[in-house]
């Protein structure tokens, strides 16, 4: 799963937020006058959407945009201030007119020039296939099942849905959490999932009756993050209370506490052969710990401003960072090598770093605000990222170019996560709802 998060940055900076789709056949990427790259094209439809504003109040031309009314506690600050406590969810942005009103349609942007390699393209008008109601405040997480017949939905309104992905419909709502889910994971079998909560709690659900099989407790703050080890023993939590914890997921037991963090914790992953476990903070640092004795690999140093999604590509040799600095980058584990030279720097940008070195590989710029999350696809070609200027870009991991921009949402987008088979691209939005796009056929 892939968390995504609003970012407060300059004018003239850009964020990205990245995930992954849908294999060589859905690589994206996007050139925003910044790059200088050929773009392939790919497929990407609009599945299905989930909405739920019907229970929400309508929000008048010069009244608060909702994002900015369920999140009052929310410090405006651009930088941490003080230890502990949670970092703000989004950037203010100007009111919005009559939420209420249905989103414009779709749109897919190509980027300016086309390869002659391209051998998919994008439908220019994605067809919206249904709207889903539920969520009555913004959806903070998404994350399919392993056999992706299921997505997952944390929400500021308390719950967690299931839905099926092929129909379209709620399979299940649970209820439990006393504040915002933050985020949601499935264990690797897709038996169980967890929720990590601002009523800083983590909860593990029997995925198939609906019903709470043992309640984590331990953090002192929010649970920004939740993610299982690739064979499901263990879970790792971050937390703004500066610390990351790894629980034995049989016993509900901690099996190890890392600490070392003066600021909160928002994004934890494991890689692929669950031997490194990536965090990243408020600091703006990444830290790659060795999960069998906890300590501190490598620290990654280069962004200015939090770190608030942190992902590793299905091989394990590259790792990208979405930032409050309106950046991803991308370091790469294995070589360092900087794969290509179409790069020209500029204010806003997504780098790429050797996770090894921690040398600059490649810098990515076209977001206009914050990058809250990156995910992968799972081949590892594409990159998807979700900003809180309401955009997906999805961007060619070989090349870094950007390929398309997906537009629709009518608030930041928080989360993206690409289906097991990389078909299908899932976005969740401070806008109240999710949609799912279809990246490949």
């Amino acid at each position: 799963m892939v968390r995504v998060q609003p970012e407060t940055f300059g004018p003239q900076e850009t964020v990205l937020t990245i995930a992954i789709a849908g294999g060589r056949e859905g690589q994206l990427l996007w050139d925003l006058m910044i790059l200088e790259s050929q773009s392939e094209s790919v497929r990407v439809d609009i599945v299905a959407r989930w909405s739920a504003r019907s229970t929400t109040p309508r929000v008048s031309e010069g009244a608060q945009s909702p994002s900015q009314a369920e999140a009052p506690r929310q410090p405006q600050a651009t930088q941490p201030t003080e230890i502990g406590g949670k970092p703000p969810l989004q950037t203010p942005v100007a009111p919005r007119v009559d939420q209420q009103m249905p989103p414009s349609p779709p749109k897919v942007v190509d980027s300016p020039k086309k390869s002659a390699e391209s051998t998919h393209t994008l439908q220019e008008s994605p067809e919206l296939v249904r709207t889903l109601s539920g969520h009555t405040y913004s959806v903070n997480s998404v994350a399919f099942s392993p056999d992706g017949r299921l997505l997952a939905s944390g929400s500021r309104d308390r719950t967690i849905r299931l839905w099926d992905v092929e129909a379209g419909q709620v399979v299940r709502t649970l209820s439990g959490h006393t504040d915002w889910v933050s985020s949601v994971a499935f264990s690797p079998d897709g038996r169980l999932l967890a929720s990590g909560s601002d009523d800083r709690t983590i909860r593990l659900w029997d995925v198939g009756t609906g019903q709470v099989v043992r309640t984590l407790s331990g953090h002192t703050d929010s649970v920004n993050s939740v993610a299982f080890s690739p064979d499901g023993r263990l879970l790792a939590s971050g937390s703004g209370d500066r610390t990351i914890r790894l629980w034995d997921v049989g016993t509900g037991q901690v099996v190890r506490t890392l600490s070392g963090y003066i600021v909160g914790v928002n994004s934890v992953a494991f890689s692929p052969d669950g031997r490194l476990l990536a965090s990243g903070s408020w600091d703006g640092m990444i830290r790659l710990w060795d999960v069998g004795t906890g300590k501190v690999v490598r620290t990654l140093s280069g962004h200015t401003n939090w770190v608030r999604s942190v992902a590793f590509s299905p091989d394990g040799k590259l790792l990208a960072s979405g930032s409050d600095d309106r950046t991803i980058r991308l370091w790469d584990v294995g070589t360092g090598y900087l794969k290509t030279r179409w790069l020209r720097l500029r204010m806003s940008m997504i780098r790429l770093w050797d996770v090894g070195t921690g040398q600059l590989m490649r810098t990515l710029s076209g977001h206009t605000d914050p990058v809250y999350s990156v995910a992968f696809s799972p081949d590892g070609e594409l990159l998807a990222s979700g900003s809180s200027d309401r955009t997906i870009r999805l961007w060619d991991v070989g090349t870094g170019q950007v390929v398309r921009t997906l537009s629709g949402h009518t608030d930041s987008v928080n989360s993206v996560a690409f289906s097991p088979d990389g078909r299908l691209l899932a976005s969740g939005s401070l806008d109240r709802t999710i949609w799912l796009w279809k990246v490949k056929g």
